[in-house]
Protein backbone atom coordinates (compact mmCIF):
# COMPACT_ATOMS: atom_id res chain seq x y z
CA UNK A 1 0.00 0.00 0.00
CA UNK A 2 1.57 3.72 -0.87
CA UNK A 3 1.62 5.73 2.24
CA UNK A 4 1.80 9.52 2.59
CA UNK A 5 2.19 11.72 5.92
CA UNK A 6 0.74 15.14 5.45
CA UNK A 7 0.24 18.17 7.95
CA UNK A 8 -0.21 21.88 8.41
CA UNK A 9 1.84 23.16 10.50
CA UNK A 10 0.88 26.26 12.68
CA UNK A 11 3.86 28.15 11.23
CA UNK A 12 1.91 27.57 7.95
CA UNK A 13 -1.35 29.05 9.53
CA UNK A 14 0.58 31.90 11.34
CA UNK A 15 1.52 33.02 8.16
CA UNK A 16 -1.53 32.54 6.52
CA UNK A 17 -3.39 34.97 8.92
CA UNK A 18 -0.82 37.86 8.39
CA UNK A 19 -0.28 37.31 4.72
CA UNK A 20 -2.39 39.70 2.48
CA UNK A 21 -1.56 37.66 -0.59
CA UNK A 22 -3.81 34.88 -1.74
CA UNK A 23 -3.38 30.96 -2.35
CA UNK A 24 -0.42 30.74 0.43
CA UNK A 25 -2.01 27.41 2.27
CA UNK A 26 0.61 24.20 1.85
CA UNK A 27 -0.14 20.99 3.34
CA UNK A 28 3.28 19.64 4.48
CA UNK A 29 4.42 16.07 2.88
CA UNK A 30 6.39 12.72 3.51
CA UNK A 31 6.36 9.81 1.50
CA UNK A 32 6.00 6.57 3.78
CA UNK A 33 5.42 4.28 0.74
CA UNK A 34 4.91 3.49 -3.14
CA UNK A 35 5.22 4.99 -6.48
CA UNK A 36 5.58 8.55 -5.56
CA UNK A 37 9.27 7.65 -3.46
CA UNK A 38 10.56 6.94 -6.69
CA UNK A 39 9.92 10.22 -8.66
CA UNK A 40 9.45 13.07 -5.53
CA UNK A 41 12.84 14.61 -6.96
CA UNK A 42 11.78 15.29 -10.48
CA UNK A 43 8.22 16.79 -9.19
CA UNK A 44 7.94 20.89 -9.46
CA UNK A 45 5.77 23.56 -10.77
CA UNK A 46 6.23 22.71 -14.18
CA UNK A 47 6.50 18.90 -13.70
CA UNK A 48 3.25 18.09 -11.65
CA UNK A 49 1.00 15.31 -10.62
CA UNK A 50 -1.83 14.40 -9.19
CA UNK A 51 -3.08 12.13 -5.98
CA UNK A 52 -6.32 10.50 -5.16
CA UNK A 53 -5.90 10.34 -1.10
CA UNK A 54 -8.18 7.89 0.70
CA UNK A 55 -9.58 6.96 -2.24
CA UNK A 56 -11.67 10.15 -2.62
CA UNK A 57 -9.56 13.93 -2.67
CA UNK A 58 -7.85 14.44 -5.68
CA UNK A 59 -5.06 16.96 -5.33
CA UNK A 60 -2.20 18.56 -7.30
CA UNK A 61 1.77 17.78 -5.99
CA UNK A 62 3.69 20.22 -7.68
CA UNK A 63 6.48 20.72 -4.99
CA UNK A 64 8.86 18.16 -3.65
CA UNK A 65 7.73 18.57 0.35
CA UNK A 66 4.41 20.72 -0.14
CA UNK A 67 0.95 20.32 -1.62
CA UNK A 68 0.22 24.01 -2.61
CA UNK A 69 -3.69 25.18 -2.91
CA UNK A 70 -1.76 27.71 -5.85
CA UNK A 71 -1.33 24.72 -7.91
CA UNK A 72 -4.53 23.52 -8.21
CA UNK A 73 -6.53 23.25 -11.13
CA UNK A 74 -9.69 22.91 -8.64
CA UNK A 75 -9.19 24.02 -4.65
CA UNK A 76 -12.38 21.91 -3.47
CA UNK A 77 -10.62 18.84 -1.75
CA UNK A 78 -7.39 20.79 -1.21
CA UNK A 79 -9.75 23.46 0.69
CA UNK A 80 -11.57 20.43 2.59
CA UNK A 81 -7.99 18.57 3.25
CA UNK A 82 -6.39 21.67 4.35
CA UNK A 83 -9.69 22.69 7.18
CA UNK A 84 -9.33 18.93 8.65
CA UNK A 85 -5.28 19.38 8.69
CA UNK A 86 -5.69 22.93 10.09
CA UNK A 87 -8.06 21.81 13.25
CA UNK A 88 -5.10 19.62 14.62
CA UNK A 89 -1.93 22.08 13.36
CA UNK A 90 1.34 20.26 13.24
CA UNK A 91 0.17 16.92 14.15
CA UNK A 92 0.52 14.25 10.81
CA UNK A 93 -1.87 11.98 9.44
CA UNK A 94 -1.12 8.92 7.33
CA UNK A 95 -3.25 9.03 3.97
CA UNK A 96 -2.71 5.85 1.41
CA UNK A 97 -2.54 7.65 -2.08
CA UNK A 98 -2.33 6.46 -5.80
CA UNK A 99 -0.74 8.16 -8.86
CA UNK A 100 -3.03 9.23 -11.07
CA UNK A 101 -0.98 11.82 -13.32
Amino acid sequence: MSLISIKVSGKVLDHIRSSISHNQEQIALKVVSGDLSYIIDTISRSRKVQLVMAGQLVVTFGDTSAIWRAHQEDVTDFDILFKMLSSKPDQEFIFSYKLIG
